[in-house]
């Protein structure tokens, strides 16, 4: 879990973990093995980073500034996204694939990992798949008229069982946030105006909740049908979502540095303190323990 220059692991009850080395750009991004072996950061300082559990550094990858970046879900290669960048490597920094021009999203793997969609933020390429390889797949559009979905990262999600695609925008003056199923074909869009501006998307591990933060409000979570199923405020921004490997926990960072946790239901748990600035990512690793 991270804010500012630094990342820290957090225990269950509130604890401190190892503090990974502090580095020259502010994180953006974070994203856990599906073994919990390593951990993935994205920075402003153009690189990505790979991290044993226990802090040790492993591969670098320089994308131009990485506001995204993500593994493949059998954990042999990454992708991050910044600027106008999107580049994948292997697990030990091997370059794979240099794609220029696609870059200012957030990135998406889809559940067996043979997909990989870059939201962008514009209204000429939406959601761009891509193909292992690198080659271009089809172009994923959101069911509003402009076709304008937001780029910046964690405001697009694919859920967990792969046949989702949740992505926040603006239809008119209202912003939305619609699903696509996994050929990009709308589905449904979310009754409500989401009003406040959206800053995180979170699917619950059994792909039937979807979690929305708030910048300025707190976190409303919405079932796949489109129902409200649950609601809180933070007391503060929150920039950053992540549910526990069971879908019964609750993450949310904050823009006061402290991460919160609540019950699906949106009963409060452990506040946990100690960073020293905004929680920009979090990432629950996926045995549960931090």
């Amino acid at each position: 879990m991270h804010a500012g220059f630094s990342r820290i692991l957090w225990n269950p009850d509130g604890t401190a973990g190892p503090v990974f080395a502090s580095e020259v750009g502010s994180v953006a991004s974070l994203a856990w093995t599906a073994d919990g072996k390593w951990l993935l950061s994205g920075s402003w300082d153009w690189k990505a980073r790979t991290w044993e559990s226990d802090g040790k550094p492993g591969a670098v990858g320089i994308a131009g500034a990485a506001l995204a970046a993500a593994w493949a879900p059998d954990g042999r290669s990454f992708a991050a996204a910044g600027g106008r960048f999107l580049k994948v490597w292997q697990s030990d920094g091997t370059p794979l694939i240099s794609l220029e021009g696609r870059g200012g999203g957030n990135i998406l793997w889809d559940h067996d990992g043979t997909r990989l969609a870059l939201a962008s933020g514009t209204a000429a390429t939406g959601l761009v798949s891509l193909s292992a390889d690198g080659r271009r797949g089809p172009v994923l559009r959101p069911p509003w008229n402009n076709n304008t979905i937001s780029p910046v990262a964690g405001r697009a999600a694919w859920s967990p069982d792969g046949k989702w695609i949740a992505v926040y925008g603006f239809d008119g003056g209202e912003s939305r946030i619609a699903l696509l199923d996994a050929d990009g074909r709308p589905a449904r869009t979310f009754p409500e105006n989401q009003g406040h501006n959206v800053t995180a998307l979170a699917w619950s591990p059994d792909s039937q909740r979807l979690a929305v933060a708030h910048e300025d409000w707190g976190v409303r979570v919405w079932n796949v049908d489109g129902t409200r199923s649950a609601e809180h405020e933070a007391g503060t921004h929150v920039w950053s979502l992540a549910w526990d490997p069971k879908g019964e926990w609750l993450a949310t960072g904050g823009g006061d540095g402290k991460i919160r946790h609540r019950q699906a239901n949106g009963t409060a748990g452990p506040v946990l303190e100690g960073h020293t600035g905004p929680v920009w990512g979090l990432s629950w690793n996926p045995n549960g323990k931090t």
